[in-house]
C-alpha cells in the first residue's frame, strides 16, 4: 500500500438529521449510546414512543455526507471524492431495570494513512449491518451491567465519524480494537466512574480480553482517564477484523480533557505491547509509543431565522506513533500528521 503524504487536508461536509423520539436534543447521547463529538451535534427534538408494558423507546436516524481531497492516494484510490459516509438507525431504551441499544445501517470508518472506503464495502466486510446491539441491566442510577456487541474499552476516539471530534480516526485509534462481544460493567458516580470489560477484544469470538478503566472530574471542565485492556491468552486468529498483532496486545492510556469557552484540547498518551510467541506467528516482541493532542474551536454564535446556533467548528489535531521493532499495521516506524478540519452541523 502507498502511504499518504504526512499532510492531509480534508474537508468534510457533515449533515445530521433526526427522525427520532426522544424529550431533547441533548438527551441522545444517553438515549442512543452513542455520544456525538465536540465539533458535532444533534438538532430538533421529538417525543418518546411509549409502547406501554414495553416501556419508552427512542429512534433517531443520523445521515452524513463525506468530500475529501488527498495527495498521493493509495492505487485505485481516487484523489477527491465526495459520497455518503453514514445512514443509519439507532433503536434504544435507557428507562427501567432492562435497557438496550441496537445501531444499524450503513458507515464508512476513514483513517489517516489508509485508502478511503465506502460505506457499503466497510460495513459489510467489518461488522455487517448491525455492528452494535447490547442489554443492560440497570439496577441504579449508578451501576449498569451491559451484555452483547459493544464498544470497545482502550484508546480514545470512538469508531464512527460523527462521534469525534475530527472525522477521520488517527494513527493510534488503528491500534486500538473497535468493537467486541461480550460484557462491561460500569459504575458512573458524580465525579468517579469506572469499568471492568470481559470481552473477544478484536471481534475474534474467543473471549480473553479483560480491560479496566478509570475516569476522576477534577472539576466541571476538566477530567483525567486512564485504562488499560489486553489479552489474557494467546490466539492465532488473523483477518480484517482480527490483525494477529493486535489481538494479542496490551494497550494503555492516559488522558486529559479540558474545554475553557469555545475551546477544548485532549492531549494522551498510549503504549501498547505484543509479547513474541513463535507458536502462532510472533516471532518477537513488538510496542508503540503514541501521543495526540486534539482541540476544537466552536465558532461564534451566529442567529438564524431568530434562534442562535453555533453552524461551524474547527477541529484540529498532531499525532505521533513509534513502533519498534518493525511497522504494524500500515504505519512506519516513526510518523508525524497534524491535521485540520471544518465541520458544518444542518
Amino acid at each position: 500500500m502507498r502511504r499518504f503524504n504526512p499532510l492531509i487536508l480534508i474537508t468534510t461536509l457533515c449533515l445530521l438529521f433526526e427522525v427520532r423520539y426522544a424529550t431533547g436534543a441533548d438527551e441522545i447521547s444517553s438515549t442512543n449510546n452513542m455520544p456525538m463529538g465536540e465539533s458535532l451535534e444533534f438538532i430538533g427534538k421529538g417525543p418518546n414512543i411509549d409502547l406501554g408494558k414495553l416501556g419508552e423507546w427512542n429512534i433517531s436516524g443520523v445521515a452524513t455526507a463525506i468530500g475529501y481531497k488527498q495527495t498521493n492516494p493509495a492505487p485505485q484510490n481516487p484523489s477527491s471524492s465526495g459520497e455518503f459516509s453514514n445512514a443509519q438507525l439507532l433503536i434504544g431504551k435507557n428507562t427501567g431495570f432492562t435497557q438496550f441499544f441496537i445501531q444499524t445501517g450503513y458507515y464508512a470508518v476513514p483513517v489517516l494513512g489508509e485508502e478511503f472506503k465506502r460505506a457499503t464495502l466497510d460495513t459489510y466486510n467489518t461488522y455487517g449491518m448491525i455492528p452494535q446491539a447490547f442489554v443492560s441491566f440497570v439496577p441504579g442510577k449508578e451501576w449498569s451491567l451491559s451484555l452483547g456487541k459493544l464498544p470497545s474499552m482502550g484508546g480514545y476516539e470512538p469508531t464512527f465519524t460523527y462521534q469525534n471530534l475530527n472525522i477521520q480516526r488517527g494513527m493510534l485509534w488503528g491500534q486500538t480494537s473497535s468493537v467486541s462481544n461480550g460484557a462491561v460493567l460500569n459504575y458512573d458516580g458524580d465525579r468517579l466512574s469506572t469499568a471492568i470489560s470481559f470481552t473477544d477484544g478484536y471481534f475474534s469470538n474467543r473471549f480473553n480480553w479483560l480491560g479496566a478503566s478509570a475516569s476522576y472530574k477534577l472539576d466541571k471542565s476538566q477530567t483525567l482517564s486512564a485504562s488499560w485492556t489486553g489479552a489474557l491468552s494467546a490466539s492465532s486468529t488473523n483477518n480484517q477484523n482480527t490483525p494477529l498483532l493486535q489481538n494479542n496486545s496490551q494497550i494503555y492510556n492516559l488522558i486529559y480533557s479540558a474545554s475553557f469557552g469555545r475551546w477544548l484540547a485532549t492531549p494522551y498518551l498510549q503504549y501498547s505491547n505484543i509479547p513474541a510467541n513463535e507458536s502462532i506467528g510472533i516471532p518477537s516482541s513488538y510496542q508503540t509509543r503514541g501521543a495526540a493532542i486534539l482541540t476544537n474551536y466552536r465558532m461564534p454564535t451566529t442567529f438564524f431565522n431568530g434562534a442562535a446556533k453555533e453552524l461551524a467548528s474547527l477541529p484540529f489535531r498532531v499525532e505521533y506513533i513509534n513502533s519498534q521493532p518493525c511497522p504494524m499495521r500500515y504505519e512506519p516506524e516513526r510518523r508525524t500528521y497534524f491535521q485540520p478540519e471544518m465541520s458544518l452541523k444542518g
